[in-house]
């Protein structure tokens, strides 16, 4: 008895990159600056660590040297307007930060960016905001 052996090749034959069918091992951060000009974009490995990442955001956002660190968040730009920013404070939080990216990274095959949010920062612009209001109205 003869056995007979199928061969089977597979090509691909799609337009697609075979690069952008794996998963990206980096993950973009649109950080703010003090100086507030604009945010800087910062591309991070996924495997940095929660110390490493911070080092790199504080450094990004110019208060590096400064002994109160501001507190952070962040939310992915893929995000709806109305989900909540998430807290950065941990590496609990880095770890699902990271988890975060990975799942939306799957779903989208592409690198997948986060706004990192300076609370401090949006504290002190809606006290500002107030305080012109309140300006504004008195002086009528």
């Amino acid at each position: 008895m003869m056995l007979r052996t199928k061969i089977v090749c597979l090509f691909h034959t799609s337009k697609i990159p075979l690069e952008s069918l794996r998963p990206s091992t980096e993950m973009i951060l649109f950080i703010p600056r003090a100086s507030g000009d604009g945010n800087q974009r910062v591309n991070l490995a996924l495997t940095t660590t929660y110390d490493s990442a911070l080092d790199i955001i504080y450094e990004t956002i110019g208060c590096d040297e400064v002994n109160r660190k501001p507190t952070l968040l962040y939310k992915l730009v893929s995000a709806t307007a109305k989900t909540p920013a998430t807290s950065f404070g941990s590496d609990n939080d880095w770890e699902g930060f990271q988890d975060d990216i990975k799942a939306a990274q799957n779903k989208r095959k592409e690198t997948v960016a986060a706004n990192i949010i300076v609370a401090d920062q949006v504290r002190v612009y809606s006290l500002i905001s107030k305080i012109h209001i309140f300006t504004f109205i008195t002086s009528i």
